[in-house]
C-alpha cells in the first residue's frame, strides 16, 4: 500500500492534474507553487485541455478572483466576447476570440475555466414502486406520525404536474402558468410525496410533505435563500449529463452550498451508465468504474444514490464509483424498477422522514444534513459484495433503521479544531450481532481540479475499553485497476473520504469509546455528526398493518432478524379460522425475505416465523382484490358510481377526495351510489371492500370529470359498412332518467331526425342506415332525459362511393391540407399524375385514404385508383 504522499503524487500524474499556485482562500486549501506552464494547464477543466474539444457556442464558465478587474482586462484583451454573471465570482463568457482559452489561462485574475451548462437528461424511472425492501412501509406502520408534514422537497428538473390530485393542497411556489409539466418529474414527485389519491401505489414515501419545482437547465445550485423561504429541506436531482470525472465549478459550488445551508440535503441519482467506461482521468478505459453522470455528483457533502432490484442486487445500469479521486461513490443504493432516478426519489423521501423524526424531538428544528447522512449510512443494509464497496457504497437504505437511530438518539453532533479530540462512550450488550459507527462532516470545498477533494481531515477510532483493542475505519483500495477496485475493504486510517465507518461483527460486550480527532483542520473548527447502533431486534417489515396482498400473486414478505442462524418454519392463518397452516418448514431467517404466494382467499390473515426459540408474529393484513369500479353517469349535477360485487364481501368503504387526501365517505352494502349533492358530483371517488372491518384493496380513483365522455355516452361509432348501408353503435354508461334516443342526419345545412329508439332499456343501441349518398354522410345521436335535458354525441362521418368510382374531398384543396379519397370498390393502388401526365407518386391503397399536399405545387393533378379487378378510375384534383 502506498504512503499517503506517494498516493497524492501518483493520482496527480494519472489524472493529469495537480494542485497549482492559485488563489484558494474560498476553498480552504493552501496554495502550492508549480511551473507557469503547468499553472496555465491546471486552470482548464480536463475536457477543455483535450485537443479535440470543440469550441463551445454556449461559452465557458470562468472563476475569477476580482470580477471588476477581470471585466476591465476582458474589455482590453477579449474583443467581441460577452460576459454575464453566473454565480458569485463565476462568470459566463460567450463569443469567439483567437486563442480564447489560452488567453483566459494567461489572465492573472482567472482561477479556473470550466464547461458551461450542459443539457441534462432525466435518469429513467418506471412508476412501479416497492416500499418494502427499504422498509418504508415499516416506518409508516411503526411511526404513523412520520409523513413529512411540515417539511418540503424541491424537484430540480422539468416542472411536475402541479394539478395532479396526488399533490392537492401541498404545492409550493407561485401559482402562475409555467412550462408544460413533465411525466418524469411528476413521477419523481409522486414517489417522494404523492398523496395516494389517484391510486394506492401513488402514495409517496413522505406523503405529507410540500412540493416545489426547480429548473435543471442551470446545473449550479439554486439560490439558497429562496429555498429557505419555501421551507425546502431536501432537493432531489434525478438527472445527469455525460460521464464526468473531475472536481469542477459545479462540484465546488454544491460543497459550498451544503456548508452555507447545513440543514439542506441534496440527493443525486448516480446515473444509468454503469456498464460503460470513462474516457478520461485515472479510471479511463475501465468498464463499469467511475461512471457518475456529471461532475456535480462528485461533491463530498451531497448524497449520491445507485439502484438495486427487488432483492437488493445492484442494477447493471446503475452508475458507480469510485469518484475521480478514489472516494466512495455512490454512498447508498435503493430499490428502483427502471433506473437511478427512482432510487434517488426514494432516498429523498426517507431524508424527509428522518428530518421529521429529529424535529419531533427537538422543537421542530431541522437536523444537520450531515447527521441525516450519517444515520442513513450507518443503518444501511449490506448490499453487493460484503462490506463497503464502490458499487453500492455503504449499502441499501433502511428507512426504519435510520428513523430509529434518530428516535433512540444514537447520534452525536459536535465540532473540533485541529488536533482536538472528542470521545463518546457506548455500551454494547451481549448477543449484539454488529456494532457500527459512522462519522460524516461537511467539508470545505476544494479548489477546482484538486487531485484530492478532502480539505479538513477527521479521524475515527473505536476502542474496546476492557481489552484496549482499537478498530479503525474500513478503507477501499482505489488504485486504477479492476482487481484492486474489487478488493474487500481493510482497516486503516482514512485520509481521503469525509465519511468514515467502523463496524465490528459480534463485538465482545462491554464499554466502547468512540474517538473523533481533528487530524488536519484548516478552518477554525469543523462540525461533524456521528451515528451508531449496537442493537438489533427481530420485526416484520412486510406485510404490516394496513398492507394488502393480492391472492394468488407472489409477494416478497420481509423481516429483520436479530436471532441465530437456525432453520425456521413459516406459517400463516386466516383470521376467524382456527389453526396455522404451513408455508415452508426450511426457511433461513437470516435471509430476511421469502417469496410467498397467498392462497386464493379473501379476508384478514397473519404470518409467523418460528426459529431459534423465537416466534416472530406479523401484524394482521388483508388478502383481497379491488372491485371493478366505473362511473355509470356524470351529467352536470348527476353522478352515479358502480362497482363489482365481490364474493364473501358484505360491505364496501366509499372514499371522496377532500382538501388534500381521500377521506372516508360512507360504508354501504350496495354496489352503486348516487351522489345527491350537486357540489359533490364533480369530485373524485374510490371504493374498497371491507374485510372484518378493515379496508382491503382500494380501487383507482375516478378520472377527472369529462362531461362529453361521462354524460351517458361511452361510444358512438361505425360498427359495420356494407355497400350503401351502415350500422352505428351507441354505447351508454347508464339509462338513468333517459327517455328517448334519436339518430340525426346532416341534411340541408342542419341535423334532422331519421330514426328513434324507444323505450331506452339497455346500454347498447344499434342503428341501421340505408341508401347512403355518394360522398360524406354525417350522423349524431340525440339523447333526451325525463326532465327534457338534451345531450348529443360527437358526429360520425360515413364515407361512401358507388362501385367503380372514386371521390376526392375537399376538391379544390388548399396546399398543405390533406386530400381524402373514397373508393366504391376494393382498391389496390392509387397514382398521382401532374397536369402533363407525368407519374409523381404510386402507393398501395385503402378504401379510405389520404394524399398529402404540402410537398406539391399549386395546379392541376389527376388521381387514378386501380381496383382489384384491373379497372381504373381517375379524377381531377386542383391544389390552390
Amino acid at each position: 500500500m502506498f504512503p499517503h504522499c506517494m498516493r497524492v503524487w501518483l493520482f496527480a500524474c494519472l489524472a493529469g492534474c495537480a494542485t497549482a499556485f492559485l488563489p484558494a482562500a474560498a476553498y480552504g486549501q493552501p496554495p502550492r507553487p508549480l511551473a507557469a506552464a503547468r499553472v496555465k494547464s491546471l486552470k482548464l477543466a480536463p475536457q477543455l485541455r483535450a485537443a479535440d474539444y470543440p469550441s463551445s457556442a454556449a461559452g465557458y464558465r470562468v472563476l475569477v478572483t476580482d470580477r471588476a478587474a477581470f471585466s476591465d482586462w476582458a474589455r482590453k484583451h477579449l474583443a467581441g466576447v460577452v460576459l454575464s454573471p453566473a454565480r458569485g465570482n463565476t462568470l459566463l463568457i460567450r463569443g469567439k476570440a483567437p486563442g480564447l482559452l489560452e488567453r483566459l489561462a494567461d489572465c492573472p485574475w482567472v482561477t479556473f475555466v470550466d464547461v458551461p451548462n450542459r443539457t441534462p437528461a432525466e435518469e429513467r424511472v418506471l412508476d412501479r414502486p416497492d416500499w418494502t425492501l427499504n422498509k418504508v412501509l415499516a416506518v409508516h406502520r411503526y411511526f404513523p406520525r412520520l409523513n413529512g408534514a411540515g417539511l418540503a422537497v424541491s424537484i430540480k428538473e422539468r416542472p411536475f404536474d402541479a394539478g395532479d390530485i396526488d399533490f392537492r393542497g401541498r404545492v409550493l411556489g407561485p401559482a402562475v402558468p409555467g412550462p408544460p409539466s413533465n411525466d418524469h418529474a411528476t413521477t419523481i414527485a409522486t414517489l417522494i410525496a404523492g398523496g395516494g389519491n389517484s391510486a394506492p401505489a401513488s402514495r409517496g414515501v413522505a406523503w405529507g410533505a410540500g412540493l416545489a419545482s426547480s429548473d435543471f437547465s442551470d446545473l449550479l445550485p439554486d439560490d439558497g435563500d429562496t429555498l429557505q423561504r419555501l421551507g425546502i429541506s431536501v432537493q432531489n436531482h434525478s438527472y445527469g449529463v455525460t460521464i464526468e470525472n473531475y472536481y469542477g465549478l459545479e462540484t465546488a459550488a454544491y460543497d459550498q452550498h451544503c456548508r452555507a445551508y447545513p440543514a439542506l440535503m441534496h440527493v443525486f441519482s448516480a446515473g444509468n451508465r454503469g456498464e460503460e467506461a470513462v474516457s478520461g482521468g485515472p479510471y479511463a478505459g475501465l468498464p463499469g468504474f467511475s461512471t457518475l453522470t456529471g461532475q456535480f455528483k462528485q461533491a463530498k457533502n451531497t448524497l449520491c444514490v445507485g439502484a438495486t432490484d427487488q432483492v437488493g442486487e445492484r442494477l447493471p445500469v446503475s452508475s458507480h464509483g469510485p469518484a475521480y479521486d478514489g472516494r466512495i461513490k455512490p454512498e447508498l443504493v435503493a430499490y428502483a424498477n427502471g433506473g437511478t432516478s427512482e432510487a434517488a426519489a426514494l432516498v429523498s423521501g426517507v431524508c424527509l422522514l428522518v428530518q421529521q423524526a429529529y424535529g419531533q424531538q427537538d422543537g421542530g428544528r431541522l437536523p444537520p444534513a450531515s447527521l441525516v447522512k450519517a444515520a442513513l449510512l450507518n443503518s444501511a443494509d449490506d448490499a453487493g459484495r460484503p462490506g463497503i464497496d464502490f458499487e453500492t457504497g455503504f449499502g441499501s437504505v433502511d428507512a426504519l433503521g435510520a428513523v430509529r437511530t434518530i428516535r433512540e438518539k444514537h447520534f452525536v453532533t459536535d465540532s473540533l479544531a485541529d488536533g482536538q479530540e472528542r470521545e463518546t462512550l457506548v455500551a454494547v450488550p451481549s448477543g449484539c450481532p454488529v456494532l457500527k459507527i459512522t462519522l460524516v462532516w461537511h467539508d470545505p470545498a476544494a479548489r477546482p481540479n484538486a487531485p484530492e477533494a478532502l480539505v479538513n481531515d477527521l479521524d475515527l477510532v473505536l476502542v474496546h475499553v476492557a481489552s484496549g483493542r482499537r478498530y479503525y475505519p474500513w478503507v477501499l483500495n482505489y488504485f486504477p485497476h479492476a482487481d484492486s477496485l474489487r478488493r474487500p475493504a481493510t482497516r486503516r486510517a482514512d485520509h481521503l473520504n469525509n465519511v468514515e465507518q467502523v463496524s465490528v461483527t459480534q463485538p465482545p460486550p462491554g464499554q466502547y469509546r468512540m474517538y473523533v480527532r481533528g487530524h488536519r483542520v484548516t478552518t477554525a473548527r469543523q462540525a461533524y455528526s456521528l451515528a451508531f447502533t449496537a442493537e438489533a431486534g427481530s420485526a416484520w417489515t412486510f406485510p404490516v398493518a394496513g398492507s394488502n396482498l393480492r391472492p394468488g400473486e407472489q409477494h416478497l414478505i420481509r423481516w429483520d432478524w436479530g436471532g441465530g442462524a437456525a432453520t425456521g418454519r413459516l406459517e400463516y392463518r386466516m383470521i376467524g379460522h382456527s389453526g396455522w397452516l404451513p408455508v415452508d418448514s426450511a426457511v433461513h431467517p437470516t435471509d430476511g425475505s421469502y417469496p410467498w404466494t397467498p392462497p386464493a382467499l379473501s379476508g384478514r390473515a397473519q404470518l409467523r416465523l418460528l426459529a431459534a426459540g423465537q416466534t416472530l408474529l406479523s401484524d394482521t393484513f388483508t388478502l383481497s382484490v379491488p372491485p371493478l369500479f366505473t362511473v355509470g353517469l356524470r351529467c352536470g349535477d348527476q353522478l352515479i358510481l358502480n362497482w363489482q360485487k365481490l364474493a364473501g364481501v358484505a360491505q364496501y368503504q366509499l372514499y371522496r377526495l377532500g382538501d388534500a387526501y381521500l377521506e372516508p365517505l360512507l360504508v354501504t352494502a350496495d354496489t352503486s351510489f348516487v351522489v345527491s349533492d350537486p357540489s359533490a358530483a364533480a369530485g373524485y371517488y374510490a371504493v374498497a371492500p371491507l374485510l372484518a372491518g378493515s379496508p382491503g384493496a382500494r380501487t383507482f380513483t375516478t378520472p377527472k370529470p369529462d362531461p362529453q365522455r361521462d354524460c351517458y355516452i361511452a361510444l358512438f361509432a361505425i360498427q359495420a359498412l356494407h355497400g350503401d348501408s351502415a350500422q352505428l353503435r351507441l354505447q351508454l354508461t347508464s339509462v338513468h332518467q333517459l327517455e328517448a334516443i334519436q339518430l340525426e342526419a346532416w341534411r340541408g345545412g342542419g341535423f334532422h331526425p331519421v330514426a328513434f329508439h324507444l323505450p331506452v332499456d339497455g346500454l347498447s343501441v344499434l342503428f341501421t342506415v340505408t341508401g347512403l349518398r355518394p360522398g360524406i354522410s354525417r350522423y349524431r345521436a340525440r339523447l333526451v332525459t325525463t326532465g327534457q335535458k338534451v345531450y348529443y354525441s360527437q358526429p360520425v362521418e360515413i364515407y361512401y362511393a358507388p362501385p367503380q368510382t372514386v371521390r376526392l374531398f375537399p376538391n379544390p384543396v388548399l396546399r398543405g391540407q390533406p386530400v381524402r379519397f373514397v373508393n366504391g370498390s376494393r382498391p389496390s393502388w392509387w397514382r398521382l399524375f401532374n397536369g402533363a401526365g407525368a407519374l409523381l407518386e404510386e402507393h398501395r391503397a385503402d378504401s379510405v385514404g389520404q394524399i398529402p399536399t404540402a410537398h406539391l405545387r399549386q395546379g392541376f393533378y389527376q388521381v387514378c385508383v386501380q381496383f382489384e379487378n384491373g379497372s381504373q378510375v381517375c379524377q381531377g384534383l386542383v391544389i390552390q
